[in-house]
């Protein structure tokens, strides 16, 4: 017969006994009745593999170089006077000559709408932004690489953000 899982009670500090089978789940103290999670033995725990290491000096020198380019660019950030500081808001641009469209003010309201789920309207946008759809995807792809979002989305979830710019790009692809 297994032998019993011996389980404090962290409320009333009674010494309980738990079948082995309850391993790895909760139950309630027969004493006070607060719910207890009842341990998995350590002789009964199984050795998850660590991932192996990677052992091409190349790959490791590699990325080693690009860690500490990474950290010197973000040093030179910080460092930066605060009225240097690029806003987080996207630069104002000139409408496209041709098209009369404001790239910057259609992603945002494009953006805009799908946050509130306006998709029509949404739709509308991304088909104004195809007259002008190499200048929109250029800057929609730097709004991907930029870690700061516009302050009016800041409440915006990152990955429904990046989310709605891929969205967007893909429109503007499959309207040519």
């Amino acid at each position: 017969m297994d032998e019993p899982i011996h389980v404090t009670c962290y409320r009333c500090q009674h010494v309980l006994k738990a079948p082995r089978e309850a391993a790895g789940k909760h139950g309630k103290c027969p004493h006070c009745q607060c719910t207890l999670y009842i341990p998995t033995p350590v002789d009964e725990l199984e050795e998850i593999p660590l991932a192996p290491t990677d052992e091409d000096p190349v790959q490791t020198k590699s990325a080693e170089q690009e860690m500490r380019e990474f950290q010197a660019e973000l040093l030179r950030e910080r460092e930066e006077p605060a009225s240097s500081k690029k806003s987080s808001a996207p630069p104002p641009s000139k409408p496209a000559a041709a098209s009369g469209v404001n790239i910057n003010q259609a992603i945002m309201a494009y953006l805009t709408a799908m946050k509130s789920s306006q998709l029509q309207k949404a739709d509308q946008i991304a088909h104004q932004l195809h007259a002008v759809r190499e200048q929109a995807s250029n800057r929609i792809q730097q709004l991907l690489v930029d870690a700061m979002k516009p302050d009016e989305l800041r409440d915006l979830p990152d990955g429904i953000y990046h989310g709605f710019l891929r969205k967007l790009l893909e429109q503007l692809k499959s309207e040519e």
